[in-house]
């Protein structure tokens, strides 16, 4: 018994310790050892793009509703084509591009209902042909929480918003009228994919970060540019943030410290809103 709390501590602890570590790198070292100049890409260090490759991997294990995975994943290390990555990357975010081994370019798919029958195949392979029921019922959700429907971007989000709105005039008469509420808040498409990718994005950030890798999260980019160069069809996919990954330079761990958080208390509340922690 004392061996299994010993275990769960260490790994707590060694958790903790990446979660705290974890930083946005603002600068990378170049693999090749060349400078900086904004105007070439560094060639990259195989064994770090092996390892982001890796982490990657674990980040197709994070949650998502359904389990839709509704995201697909880009990660660009060849010198050609961080370069034309980096073109769509706005101010610092270039440099860092052309500078770190590898970026990841997170993809939120707006048309999930496309792979509806991929999804029905792989929840059936992994469930009882008894719970067939379900799995009809587990489509239904999809349909109605995602808006994620295989037709044309203006015509999809007319039918996104009319089915938000029934669904939330619906809820709010039940509620004035019946005094209960059933019916779930519903986003748009790119919102609801969107939610889906920040934790796959962040496992990966975490486990790079568990590994020794620096990254930095980045949304100042040009996504139709980035669709453009990477060859992403243009009307279903959305690009939430890429991730640029690396070795930090001697700057970059010189000036290494915890990025400032607002006090606890600020941002915790026990029970309700603006409700004084426990821990007070």
């Amino acid at each position: 018994m004392q061996t299994v709390i010993d275990d769960d501590s260490l790994r707590a602890s060694a958790f903790d310790e990446t979660v705290v570590q974890r930083y946005a790198c603002k600068k990378f070292q170049r693999a090749d050892g060349s400078e900086s100049n904004g105007e070439s890409a560094s060639q990259s260090n195989p064994n770090v793009v092996r390892t982001a490759r890796h982490c990657l991997d674990l980040a197709r294990l994070s949650p998502s509703a359904f389990n839709t995975q509704p995201y697909r994943i880009v990660l660009v290390h060849s010198p050609e084509q961080k370069l034309a990555l980096a073109q769509y990357c706005l101010g610092p975010n270039k440099q860092r591009v052309l500078d770190s081994d590898c970026t990841a370019v997170f993809l939120a798919d707006r048309q999930i209902l496309k792979t509806i029958r991929r999804l029905s195949q792989f929840l059936q392979s992994s469930k009882n042909d008894k719970n067939r029921a379900l799995r009809k019922i587990d489509m239904l959700y999809v349909a109605i929480f995602s808006s994620g429907y295989p037709i044309p971007r203006f015509i999809a989000a007319v039918v996104s918003f009319l089915v938000r709105f029934g669904i939330g005039l619906t809820d709010f008469l039940c509620r004035k009228l019946l005094g209960i509420c059933q019916f779930p808040s519903l986003s748009n498409a790119e919102t609801w994919s969107s939610k889906q990718v920040a934790m796959a994005a962040m496992t990966y950030m975490l486990a790079c970060s568990s590994r020794g890798l620096a990254t930095i999260p980045m949304e100042g980019i040009n996504a139709s540019g980035i669709r453009q160069v990477l060859r992403v069809p243009q009307n279903r996919y959305a690009i939430p943030l890429v991730v640029s990954t690396g070795t930090p330079s001697e700057k970059a761990k010189q000036s290494l410290s915890s990025s400032r958080r607002y006090p606890t208390e600020e941002v915790l509340f026990d029970n309700v809103f603006g409700g004084l922690s426990l821990q007070q």
